[in-house]
């Protein structure tokens, strides 16, 4: 229970940290697009955390949270910069930057296939 209960906190002020970052970052001269995908991947993370079935498996096995958080965001980045899965608290801000350039490729090419997928949609609703 207290090794639990300390993961939590690790895992409450990581999200704090990001919050921070993520805020700092965006206010300087960010972009819609940029305070946007900030949101989404907040909200992500934020929906990941809160989810039991992601999240109960990794309290069982005391794998740490952050893995299976950085996991349920997105398993295509992870595996890109984590090989090996992180300790607690080694997620430095390198590995963040490079985290949140990941994510923000990885978001552009999902709306760019669902802008072709409704382009298409909108041509095969013209014949």
């Amino acid at each position: 229970m207290l090794k639990r209960s300390g993961l939590l906190l690790v895992l409450f002020l990581f999200v704090q940290t990001l919050n921070i970052w993520i805020t700092e970052a965006g206010s300087s001269k960010a972009t819609k697009s940029g305070s946007t995908f900030d949101k989404d991947v907040q909200r992500r993370r934020n929906e990941c955390a809160s989810n039991q079935s992601i999240m109960e498996p990794c309290i069982q096995e005391e794998v740490d949270e952050e893995n299976c958080i950085l996991k349920c965001v997105s398993q295509k980045c992870y595996n890109e910069l984590f090989p090996e899965p992180i300790e607690d608290g080694e997620v430095i801000s390198s590995q963040n930057i490079r985290l949140k350039r990941c994510l923000r490729e990885e978001v552009k090419v999902q709306r760019a296939a669902e802008a072709q997928r409704e382009k298409e949609r909108k041509r095969g609703d013209v014949l």
